[in-house]
């Protein structure tokens, strides 16, 4: 009996320690009873729900960044083009500045008479423009090229009272600035029997400068780089509404993926709490989930020290539960062994039952269901041997 005492003694001793950590540090003592009266036991899967819910409107979140991204993608494409329309822009009054400056070195015949009248080739507004490329034909009227008009693409064009001497093949010197004023078109003959009709530019007849030139000059050049200015300067804007759209994009994305970010930031930390609440209170499935945390980086950083002593801790807690759990169902048999005694002690006093007799007998001699008392098992040995079903002691007659 003595034996079966001190095994209870020992487990219900083993079952009062529990482990209630103060944050991540080690443990205390005594909150194990915390576990069996809480209102919600602990869910393992909880962080999993969590996340799995989590994981949904992330989704919502990463098919809103696919569309801003699709939007920035082509807000970048279309910055670059209007940054590019501005830069060109931009150069175009720089080179229009320098064919001011160099007019007199390299532009050809900046005067002429055009069906009687002097007009100054660089005017604003006039119907003068450049041309270039290779000549094709030399005859009495002009010169058939082919090549560029200002700056289109390349076409067959003449030119007539072209006054210098250029043969077929050879092509307009590129190091100088032709115009010519732009008059209709021109058909003819040409040289090898074909009818043709061409775009017609009138070289015109140089001519000296007018009394007026400089103030022309002047004017024109300060309305062609006006003109190129404002239109630097409307590119500039564009290109900057331009930039400002993509930007906003960009930071629009950046908001929904801080936001995203944020919101499973508070799901990993409320799974975190709910894991670490429960550990502290003892429990082993918390703790060994506390463990895997801290092995494996979730949620906090790796740390394998940390993550060792939540594993030492939850099979302590474990060995701890089976422990109570023997010690209950010890307290359960010594309960089943005590009833089973009363109705056998009824029925042997009331009935003479010769088994139950026995019974009673090995129950006061061991201390099965009560405590031992080697007098009453006497009585019953005796009383079973006056009933013919036991023998007396050694040494004793059936009178003892």
């Amino acid at each position: 009996m003595k034996s079966h005492l001190t095994t209870l003694v020992l487990l219900l001793s083993l079952s009062s320690f529990g482990y209630a950590a103060d944050g991540d540090t080690n443990v205390a003592s005594g909150a194990n009873s915390e576990i069996s009266q809480e209102a919600e036991p602990y869910d393992l899967w909880k962080g999993h729900k969590l996340l799995s819910a989590e994981q949904q409107e992330q989704e919502v979140y990463q098919a809103k960044q696919a569309e801003i991204q699709s939007r920035i993608d082509s807000l970048s494409n279309e910055a670059a083009i209007k940054s590019t329309d501005a830069k060109m822009a931009h150069a175009a009054v720089e080179n229009l500045r320098s064919q001011f400056l160099g007019a007199e070195k390299i532009l050809k015949d900046p005067w002429r008479e055009i069906y009687g009248e002097k007009k100054f080739a660089m005017s604003a507004g006039s119907s003068f423009v450049k041309f270039n490329g290779q000549i094709l034909e030399v005859v009495s009227s002009g010169i058939r090229v082919f090549g560029q008009i200002d700056d289109s693409t390349k076409t067959e064009y003449f030119v007539v009272n072209f006054p210098y001497d250029f043969k077929a093949g050879e092509s307009v010197d590129p190091t100088k600035i032709y115009m010519a004023f732009e008059d209709g078109t021109f058909s003819y003959v040409s040289e090898d029997g074909y009818a043709k009709t061409l775009p017609k530019l009138n070289y015109g007849k140089p001519c000296v400068r007018p009394d007026n030139a400089a103030t022309i000059e002047q004017a024109a050049q300060q309305s062609q780089l006006s003109s190129a200015e404002r239109t630097a300067k409307d590119v500039d804007e564009i290109a900057t509404t331009a930039q400002k759209h993509l930007q906003a994009a960009i930071d629009e994305i950046a908001a929904v993926r801080k936001e995203a970010a944020e919101k499973m930031r508070l799901v990993i930390d409320q799974s975190l709490n709910y894991d670490r609440l429960y550990a502290n209170k003892g429990n082993g499935d918390a703790l060994r989930r506390m463990g895997e945390r801290y092995r494996d980086g979730e949620g906090v950083e790796t740390d394998t020290n940390k993550a060792a002593e939540y594993f030492k801790k939850s099979a302590e807690m474990f060995q701890t539960e089976a422990n109570r759990t023997q010690a209950n169902l010890y307290l359960k048999d010594q309960e089943a062994l005590k009833q089973t005694f009363l109705k056998k002690l009824e029925w042997a006093d009331k009935f003479d039952k010769p088994d139950c007799i026995l019974y009673v007998e090995k129950c006061y001699r061991y201390g099965i269901g009560t405590k031992a008392d080697s007098i009453k098992a006497d009585e019953y040995h005796a009383k079973a041997v006056t009933l013919g079903v036991a023998n007396p002691p050694p040494g004793r007659n059936s009178a003892y």
